[in-house]
């Protein structure tokens, strides 16, 4: 058996863990309203792409790490903080609930959560500031 370098296995493991072909197999065909794709998480990028490719006419938003490679056209994206959550996470917090506001029945809502989606999409409850919960 031939040993692999170590960055040929490396490689290998990140197109194993790849979100993006995965999500499009189990996206539904049909969809009689709107599609709002929401979503937070390290991951959210590659499978919101994965979802606007698949429906052209999707909406949304989703939140990343800043630094986070994104491709996606017409979903919003916010760049917020990981792993202490900041002021845009808090603004992504509530651009998200706006986001699925005024949903009807038939409407799709597609929400996209991966590692990190806590600290990118922080909202605190009443009594509690951004500065306590990010200590």
């Amino acid at each position: 058996m031939s040993e692999l370098p170590l960055r040929a296995i490396f490689s290998r493991a990140l197109r194993a863990s790849d979100p993006y072909p995965l999500i499009r197999k189990y996206l539904p065909k049909n969809v009689n309203g709107r599609v709002v794709v929401v979503g937070a998480g390290k991951a959210s990028a590659r499978m919101a792409l994965a979802v606007e490719e698949f429906y052209q006419d999707c909406y949304g938003i989703i939140a990343v790490p800043y630094g986070t490679k994104n491709e996606c056209k017409r979903l919003d994206t916010i760049f917020a903080g990981h792993s202490v959550p900041d002021s845009s996470s808090l603004f992504a917090a509530k651009k998200l609930l706006k986001t699925v506001d005024n949903l009807r029945e038939q409407d799709l809502v597609i929400a996209l959560i991966s590692g990190g989606g806590s600290s990118l999409v922080c909202y605190p409850p009443p009594g509690i500031s951004l500065s306590e919960k990010q200590t």
